[in-house]
């Protein structure tokens, strides 16, 4: 699908309802409906990675069995994933400042330390 005004692929269907058929719990899938809806303090230019991201790091979790949650075992996979998929350095970073905001916002505050090292903040 095509947005007609920007004519830039659009995603058949959206990271919400995607969510939602994983069973994430719902207050991420609130969160990934409130980031394509623009009601959020995330940057528009890491929307679409924090979405793809959300996606990406909610299947992983399915996939491995891990908690579907922002703890320090399920990111590191992620960080993980996304450097074995990773095309360069800026890929890396967008992907992963886009899923640190959301993590952010959602009281999960993280920091990627050394590249791999996770530490996770205060909630």
């Amino acid at each position: 699908m095509q947005d007609e005004k920007t004519g830039r692929f659009l995603a058949a269907v959206p990271v919400s309802r995607q969510l939602v058929a994983q069973g994430v719990p719902e207050r991420y899938v609130s969160q990934s409906k409130a980031i394509e809806e623009g009601r959020t303090k995330i940057k528009a230019y890491l929307r679409k990675p924090a979405l793809t991201g959300m996606a990406r790091f909610f299947q992983l979790a399915a996939d491995r069995g891990l908690p579907m949650e922002f703890e320090a075992n399920t990111i590191i996979v992620f960080l993980d994933d996304l450097d074995e998929r990773s095309t360069g350095s800026s890929y890396w970073l967008r992907f992963a400042n886009a899923m640190q905001e959301v993590a952010r916002e959602m009281g999960f505050p993280f920091d990627i330390v050394d590249g791999f090292e996770v530490r996770l903040g205060q909630r």
